[in-house]
């Protein structure tokens, strides 16, 4: 018995990739680009869709993250080369958050940080967006 990813998401459709775009954009375990390119190469016809709620999904998880960086009270330390980083950039620095690994403290901090939250979530939300154009343009030209 083989486990067949592109078959789970054409079963799940649109709410399979945004499940997994907002639980890849916080601290749980996962990575939203495969479902988005199982869906690309089953549904070809519906790449603005995709893009649009990979996009939005993806977004939404990173201000989840944002929000629990503003529950951490301020008296607890985030490194000093963080913080420097993001007093340096502010809510630009949210455009960075899809990088791997280190794309998930960014949020958090910054929400530690009371960055202002719709600087942020636009930053974040374009950084998000030309990342899956980028994989999907990818896509359509290889596959």
């Amino acid at each position: 018995m083989s486990f067949d990813l592109s078959a789970l998401f054409a079963d799940c459709g649109l709410l399979g990739v945004a499940l997994s775009a907002f639980t890849s954009a916080t601290i749980l375990p996962g990575t939203s680009e495969a479902a988005v390119l199982a869906y690309q190469v089953l549904r070809p016809e519906q790449t603005v869709s995709l893009l649009a709620v990979a996009s939005a999904a993806n977004t939404a998880g990173s201000m989840c993250s944002y929000l629990i960086g503003r529950l951490i009270p301020q008296r607890r330390q985030i490194p000093e080369r963080a913080s420097n980083w993001l007093e340096r950039f502010g809510p630009l620095a949210m455009a960075l958050c899809w990088v791997p690994l280190a794309g998930d403290a960014i949020p958090i901090a910054a929400g530690w940080m009371r960055l202002p939250a719709w600087s942020c979530t636009i930053c974040c939300a374009l950084g998000k967006t030309l990342r899956y154009a980028f994989i999907l343009g990818i896509c359509r030209i290889f596959l």
